[in-house]
């Protein structure tokens, strides 16, 4: 500790100095601010008090005076501090038994760390600032405030609990926790952010309160989260998240039940969502956007309304529901094509395609795309190459304002007749080799099923038919399918409608 003689010695050395600069029409050379520790004395009282500060000042830091606080200096009566405005200081310490509770919209910045054994309280719109690290046993209680970290990297230590709702970190500095950090309260939401996480203590949702993950994460960092009955997300605008899963797998497993935010973005890996754990986007806004660039994903992804951008194509068993007529599934903008890999499947409402490209094709699809959701539809962006299934189901429409070509062994998987309009296929086809039309009836009826419409341009016929069906395309722009009855002992009949030609089998007697 410096005493106040001390200090006037420093003060009176500095003066002498600028003096003798000036003598020798020299610059002056700048005084040196002095740090005091200012100790609160014991005590219910406001900060501004000067009266309870063993400086006999409020401590504020300045260009001749800086401070490190101290609350209460190990004095036996509790102390118990309220602060409102703006104040800087170097270092704060906070006592066992003793508090400081910021007040709203007031900000408190300490340049060096806080050690804290007693209680620190930020309330509506506060903000508590540290640059090192935060130490000791204490609370950091948070309602509706902040706790920012304001140097290169940020520790909490492993007595520190923060809890509440607010924000705890910064997604532009390094975060490295040994501590306790909880959303616990109900309905509300802890946004957590770090651009790098280092967890060997415990981050936990709980009591219904909502975990946000917003900065740069490894999949190393988010399995230590945990999910004790509340909600875990990754991403929150306007802090988004992203996820490196080059050469890993993320899952959000039996105790890691997690939701995609507006923003989120996982590059490379494996992302595996597990049976009875779907992942979903949540509609944090109008329309979220998520970004899966080169993923393998598997298991089931809601993806609601959301903008789905997939660049550099997606592989692995999972499938994608798309629920909203407002849900896109595209590249991103990358000038590559769309590519969903062949175990992979999108189904539901949604605009599917890929940013006009130099190449042939904008679209690949190798899974199953299935409009299924009945009174929307499904829409194919520009020129599609499949080699996988497009299905249409419960009396939905499918289009393209391109060329799909189901050349190379693609199907188109119709459902026919039911309680719903005929489903249907709208565009141009290439049926110019190897695809199949697979036809699957809702109730018994022989037709004529009305399943593409407003064909601009047909190129071939298909080349493969569910037996039992007859084709016609000779109206222009259209194309029926009818039912034959199945003969009974004909060894084969063939019949000719248009350009189609379709192999009646003898039934087995």
């Amino acid at each position: 500790m410096l005493y106040p003689a001390r200090n006037q010695q420093k003060r009176n050395s500095a003066v002498r100095r600028i003096a003798v600069a000036a003598a020798f029409g020299l610059a002056p050379i700048a005084a040196i601010a002095a740090v005091q520790t200012a100790t609160w004395t014991g005590g219910t009282g406001s900060w501004s008090d000067a009266t309870h500060w063993s400086t006999g000042v409020v401590p504020n830091n300045n260009a001749s005076d800086q401070y490190d606080v101290a609350i209460d200096g190990s004095n036996v009566a509790n102390s118990s501090v309220t602060f409102s405005g703006t104040a800087t200081i170097n270092n704060l310490s906070v006592d066992a038994g003793d508090s400081l509770a910021v007040g709203g919209s007031s900000q408190l910045t300490a340049t060096g760390s806080v050690t804290l054994n007693g209680d620190l309280s930020l309330v509506l719109g506060a903000v508590a600032k540290t640059d090192t690290s935060l130490a000791g046993d204490g609370n950091v209680n948070l309602n509706s405030a902040s706790f920012l970290p304001t140097g290169s990297a940020f520790t909490v230590g492993s007595g520190i609990t923060a809890h509440g709702l607010g924000t705890f970190g910064s997604f532009s500095r390094p975060m490295t926790n040994n501590g306790h950090i909880a959303a616990d309260a109900f309905s509300d939401t802890l946004n957590l952010r770090a651009n790098g996480l280092t967890n060997s203590g415990t981050i936990e949702a709980k009591n219904g309160g909502l975990l946000t993950v917003s900065g740069t994460f490894t999949p190393a960092a988010l399995d230590t989260i945990e999910n004790h009955g509340g909600t875990l997300q990754i991403s929150w605008r306007p802090a988004s998240a992203t996820v490196n899963l080059t050469g890993s797998t993320f899952t959000n497993g039996a105790v890691n039940d997690w939701r995609i935010g507006d923003g989120a973005h996982f590059i490379g890996g494996t992302l595996d969502a597990l049976p009875g754990h779907d992942l979903f986007v949540a509609p944090s806004v109008p329309t979220p956007t998520v970004t899966l660039d080169g993923v393998t994903f598997n298991g089931n992804l809601d993806a609601g309304g959301a903008w789905l951008l997939i660049p550099n194509g997606i592989t692995g068993s999972g499938i994608i529901h798309a629920t909203n007529n407002v849900t896109s599934i595209n590249d991103g903008s990358t000038g590559l094509p769309l590519v969903i890999g062949a175990g992979i499947t999108i189904h539901g409402s949604a605009d599917i395609g890929g940013t006009r490209t130099a190449i042939a094709y904008d679209t690949f699809i190798h899974g199953a795309v299935e409009a299924d959701v009945p009174g929307n539809s499904t829409t194919l962006f520009d020129d599609i190459a499949c080699d996988g299934t497009l299905s249409i189901l419960n009396g939905c429409v499918m289009g393209t304002a391109g060329t799909v070509s189901l050349a190379g062994g693609g199907h188109l998987h119709v459902e026919l007749g039911g309680p719903l309009a005929q489903a249907t296929f709208q565009g141009h086809l290439d049926l110019s080799g190897d695809d199949y039309l697979d036809l699957t009836e809702l109730s018994a009826g022989t037709g004529p099923y009305l399943i593409a419409s407003q064909v601009g341009a047909l190129n071939g016929v298909f080349d493969h038919v569910t037996p039992g069906y007859t084709v016609d395309y000779s109206q222009p722009g259209k194309i029926y399918v009818s039912a034959v009855p199945e003969p009974s002992s004909i060894a084969a009949v063939a019949v000719l409608v248009g350009p189609a030609l379709v192999r009646r089998r003898r039934r087995a007697m």
